[in-house]
């Protein structure tokens, strides 16, 4: 009863836009890699999930907390989109990623790496901004990494994710990429990983997240839903 009066004393009322003006259904639409460099005009360039170099591969393909339902991949849609983007598979009964080249996505790379194995989970917490895993990664020798072994991965917001990072590694256009990416209205997720010297299958977060070497930025735009003119146009 007393949310009555309240409610009469509102003027205005504010949704999400998520699944509201836009669709509900984040798409992947680039990958900015470690190794890029500004254009001409000052700008990076976003390239196709499915060129992601190897780390940043590395870490979409095995950073999320995903599972198998009735044979579909369930979960956080930014990490189902993003698996699809880089044309990898996951079997969440082993806790394994691989990557794959089907009918669905072509360009699944294998970069070198043959398999990832989730050996431990730190879920995401929304204080921190951020998820991270360890994993045990099997290469065949040619992919672009420190070499098979223990690996931390880590993603999150840009500003969460900058401040694991090892002293003084972050590029010099850290910020404005990311910066540049979120005005333009897409959801930017920073990423970035590690080599354990020794494999340990369970470690303390702090632990975990820390001395981290940046792999890139994945952006995702929600597309505008075709009757949001429509209905904003009959509301004014």
């Amino acid at each position: 009863p007393y949310r009555v009066p309240l409610a009469g004393k509102l003027t205005h009322c504010l949704f999400d836009k998520t699944g509201t003006l836009t669709t509900d259904t984040l798409v992947p639409v680039g990958v900015v890699n470690r190794s890029s460099e500004p254009g001409a005009d000052g700008h990076l360039p976003k390239v196709q999930v499915a060129d992601a170099e190897t780390p940043a591969a590395l870490v979409l393909a095995a950073c999320h907390s995903l599972v198998l339902v009735d044979g579909k991949l369930t979960g956080d849609p930014i990490e189902v989109a993003a698996l699809q983007g880089i044309g990898w598979s996951f079997d969440s009964q082993a806790e394994t990623a691989s990557p794959q080249s089907t009918q669905d996505s072509p360009k699944g790379k294998k970069q070198g790496i043959k398999s990832v194995r989730i050996l431990q989970r730190f879920h995401f917490a929304s204080h921190l901004q951020r998820m991270a895993v360890v994993v045990e990664v099997a290469t065949d020798g040619s992919a672009n990494l420190e070499g098979p072994g223990t690996y931390v991965l880590v993603k999150g917001s840009p500003e969460a994710v900058k401040k694991l990072l090892a002293k003084d590694t972050a590029p010099g256009w850290y910020d404005k990429s990311h910066t540049d990416l979120a005005e333009r209205g897409l959801r930017v997720l920073s990423l970035a990983y590690r080599r354990l010297p020794t494999r340990q299958d369970k470690m303390a977060r702090e632990e975990a997240e820390k001395d981290l070497i940046f792999a890139g930025f994945i952006a995702f735009e929600c597309l505008v839903r075709k009757d949001s003119a429509l209905v904003i146009g009959a509301l004014n």
